[in-house]
């Protein structure tokens, strides 16, 4: 079935129902797609009630042991289509993972971008089947809050750019191009830089009067002489030209508060980092105090990240064949975490796993690049593969992805899926 007559058909499943069950992921995509998908329920008269889970493996399946007759899962779902299609009711998968296998149940529409030729970690993602499932175009503040918060870039590819083409041919959003740093005080140039996480400055980003110096050799510059400067600096510790997208890059202007995507995506990840989705959500849904309290917490987020990546930067990680890995102590941080230090200070031609232990497991959080991954890196299936022979589980994108496996088999799990991207990479 195509892709465009699944999400027909699911808007109909939508419609024949009065109250509706939704499960969404933590993280930015996730809470983009509730957001979507709260949003086109209340507007149609639709009750619902929804859970953004963090552990997905383990809670999933108890969050759809449910009563009601129809469950939207949103950036999830494919790792367990084989359980999922033992229910006895109707479920839509919207998810842009790696997926097992199309659905062989009738009652289980599994609407998954890499089951029609599309790539899911780079042209479409949660948020993206959400708002094609909710077909209403004030709500593409969300979609692309997702799909930047899934790093799939400001330029968008795919059915990304198809949508938002289509907003700003329609005047719902409007595109230019600029300054896309990452930082909580926009005052002056100083402290832009001394407090952004991305890019993350070298020495700086993180360190009160650490950007006096290049910050007073360019007072007065142009703004051209300023960004070639800053972009050089970030080519001189290393980085490659594709985050540098982080600094320079596509800005939108926004239905939603009349924001740019900077600004909401930088909401969604304090929603995500300090463990707050719920109320990330709710202020998607318009309220008031919700918006108040993420605000509230803006700088203790960006204090708290930098901190714990300037304790990486001084750190470094643990180096094998072609992984590097640390841990964390911080679970929601754990992805930023990894994704930061390879692009801008640890070994870009290594993938990087963030490990945090629990009282029985270690989680796992690993990232690529696009580089990488061009280079024949495919974490879903390494991290997959890995944590499977240690009887845990995994999954994710080529680029991203993650796995829980038992605490005392994380040495045997980092050797096995070493091996195994060394196997990837010398094809």
């Amino acid at each position: 079935m195509e892709i465009e007559n699944k999400i027909k058909k699911a808007r109909a499943w939508v419609d024949e129902e009065d109250y509706i069950r939704v499960v969404s992921h933590h993280d930015v995509d996730g809470i983009s797609s509730a957001s979507i998908i709260l949003n086109f329920l209340k507007r149609n008269n639709k009750k619902f009630y929804c859970s953004l889970l963090r552990n997905v493996n383990r809670e999933l399946l108890n969050a759809l042991d449910c009563d009601e007759k129809l469950c939207i899962i949103a950036d999830m779902g494919s790792a367990y289509i084989d359980e999922i299609e033992k229910l006895d009711k109707r479920v839509i998968i919207l998810d842009h993972h790696l997926p097992k296998r199309e659905s062989k149940n009738e009652s289980v529409l599994q609407i998954n971008p890499h089951l029609h030729d599309i790539n899911g970690s780079a042209e479409a993602c949660a948020s993206t089947l959400s708002y094609f499932l909710a077909n209403e175009m004030d709500l593409i503040s969300f979609m692309i809050a997702g799909a930047l918060g899934d790093r799939q870039g400001s330029e968008f590819s795919g059915l990304n750019k198809t949508f938002v083409d289509e907003a700003i041919e329609k005047g719902i959003i409007k595109k230019s191009f600029g300054v896309t740093i990452d930082c909580y005080d926009n005052s002056n140039l100083q402290r832009k830089l001394e407090t952004s996480i991305a890019p993350f400055f070298k020495d700086i980003s993180g360190r009160n009067g650490a950007g006096e110096k290049i910050s007073e050799s360019l007072k007065g510059k142009s703004e051209k002489t300023v960004n070639s400067t800053l972009l050089l600096e970030l080519l001189k510790q290393g980085c490659r030209e594709e985050v540098t997208s982080d600094l320079l890059g596509y800005v939108y202007s926004l239905p939603f508060r009349n924001m740019n995507s900077n600004e909401l995506l930088s909401l969604f990840n304090v929603c995500d980092g300090l463990n707050m989705a719920e109320v990330g959500l709710s202020m998607a849904l318009g309220d008031e105090k919700s918006y108040s309290e993420v605000i509230d917490k803006k700088e203790e987020y960006y204090k708290r990240a930098l901190s714990g990546l300037v304790n990486l930067e001084k750190s470094g990680a643990i180096e094998k064949s072609r992984i590097q890995y640390f841990y964390s102590d911080n679970l929601a941080m754990s992805g930023l975490y990894a994704s930061i230090s390879m692009n801008y200070f640890l070994d870009q031609e290594k993938a990087t796993l963030a490990l945090t232990k629990t009282k029985e497991h270690l989680k796992i959080s690993a990232r690529g690049t696009r580089h990488l991954v061009k280079n024949g890196l495919n974490l879903a299936i390494a991290l997959k593969e890995g944590a499977e022979r240690v009887k845990g589980n995994g999954g994710g994108h080529d680029i991203a992805a993650g796995a829980t496996v038992p605490l005392e088999e994380g040495v045997k799990f980092l050797d096995t899926t070493d091996e195994i991207i060394v196997k990837q990479m010398s094809r």
